[in-house]
This record gives C-alpha cells, structure tokens and sequence, in this order.
C-alpha cells in the first residue's frame, strides 16, 4: 500500500480516498494501543507521530534497508522514553 500511495499521489486518482483510510486505521491502531496509558491529548499527538514515521520507514526500506533499521531503532527509543500514566491507566496525571 505504501509503495502505491507514493507512486499516485498528487495525481488525482481515486486512490486518495483509500490511501487516507489505511493512513487512520493505522494511527486509530497506534492510538488503541496507547489508550490508558498516556494523557488523551498525548496519544493523538503520538500516534500521528508513529504514523508519519512508519511511513517513513517504509518508504526508506525501499532505498536503504540499513538505513530504515536504525530508524526503526530510533522510533523504539523515542517510544521507550515516554513515560506512561503512573499508577497504571487508571491514573492519567
């Protein structure tokens, strides 16, 4: 789907449509799997970020696979160093 979303965008095609669906359901995905256990404004702002970045990725394993690994790496980190509501979902502060 990346590699398809890339070659046709800009181009006016139907596709458009279906390449912004499959981008939502990626980040509702990203932000289900967040819900609880951060801040309700910080996992929208979250998930926009994995979205966008796993994009990225994508798109760079097409031209540099090495490359693409270590942002894979980097994006972990990132997410690693979020902290997470304390005391469990239930205490959001």
């Amino acid at each position: 789907m990346i590699n398809t979303i890339a070659e046709d965008e800009g181009r006016g095609t139907l596709l458009a449509g279906r390449a912004e669906a499959f981008r939502d359901r990626l980040k509702a995905a990203f932000a289900n799997a967040m819900a609880g256990q951060h801040q309700p404004g910080l996992v929208s702002e979250r998930a926009q970020l994995l979205t966008t970045a796993t994009f990225g990725i994508w798109l760079a394993a097409r031209i540099d696979t090495a490359g693409a690994a270590q942002a894979c790496d980097a994006a972990a980190a990132c997410v690693r160093s979020w902290p997470q509501a304390r005391d469990g979902p239930g205490n959001l502060s």
